[in-house]
């Protein structure tokens, strides 16, 4: 529970950095990052580190792109941005992040990377990509997220394909350890990343097979729409449940999860960035 409560306090003391500049914000269950930049002319950038460490400031140097079809009609087909920043404290930090989008049919995509390294060996990982494949009457789709340090790694993969004759999508996705196949009762929408329904799964950290059950939702605010994600699974040893929220897209990434394991908070992750 402490380990699940920690992260949560420290993100509502965070969120006002939020509101200065473009910013990146990790949570994996007790560790927690914020990165905030505030911009000094069109490449060049002050940052400002904080978390499970003494703060740090440095300079951060940063490139953006965009392509778009030729023709009478331009149209994006693909944008990015990159940055590298070099901080100072009490240890010296590398910075590095990648964002990058697809538009061309039949492939839509966007990705996420944050990657942070330390002159005494720690390092962080955050990556994030989203893939829509529409294919005539088939539709197919994934979100993977990774988050890595050198004490905790937290991985999931969600994947789909949809039949439209059939009108039901096809689920496969590894949750952390926990591996799950299932096929929706009814799905919601035409390409097939909404709906609910049944599969099996099974641990392979605690080697015990069982059932599951989940739910692919719409959740419409006043600020934005997320795509919320609930999976129950049914074990030999017990129950877990995963419960997620995304955006859907944009420029922006906000993601978060928390797990439990017997009705008891076990895992807690976040991901924020805003540019």
């Amino acid at each position: 529970m402490k380990k699940v409560i920690i992260p949560i306090i420290f993100l509502f003391l965070m969120l006002p950095f939020t509101l200065f500049g473009a910013t990146y914000l990790s949570l994996m269950n007790e560790n927690w990052k914020n990165e905030v930049v505030f911009p000094l002319s069109e490449r060049f950038s002050w940052g400002l580190e904080l978390g499970n460490f003494t703060p740090r400031m440095g300079i951060l140097y940063s490139e953006s792109w965009a392509d778009f079809s030729t023709g009478f009609f331009k149209i994006k087909t693909r944008d990015g941005s990159f940055s590298l920043g070099l901080y100072l404290g009490e240890e010296v930090s590398l910075s590095t992040t990648l964002i990058r989008g697809t538009y061309t049919p039949p492939v839509y995509s966007q990705s996420f990377s944050k990657i942070q390294v330390t002159s005494d060996g720690k390092y962080h990982l955050f990556s994030y990509s989203n893939y829509r494949i529409p294919l005539g009457k088939w539709s197919f789709g994934a979100n993977v997220l990774s988050i890595k340090n050198k004490d905790t790694s937290i991985s999931y993969l969600k994947t789909y394909a949809f039949i439209k004759d059939f009108n039901r999508s096809f689920r496969l996705s590894f949750n952390n350890g926990i591996i799950d196949l299932g096929m929706d009762l009814v799905t919601i929408g035409s390409l097939g990343e909404l709906g609910y329904g049944a599969g099996l799964c099974y641990d392979f950290n605690n080697r015990a097979p069982g059932i599951s059950a989940h739910w692919v939702f719409p959740v419409s605010l006043e600020s934005g729409n997320l795509t919320g994600d609930l999976m129950v699974f049914i074990k030999t040893d017990g129950v877990n449940t995963k419960l997620g929220f995304r955006t859907p897209g944009g420029k922006n990434l906000l993601i978060f999860g928390i797990g439990f394991e017997n009705y008891i908070p076990e895992e807690f992750f976040l991901g924020l960035m805003v540019n």
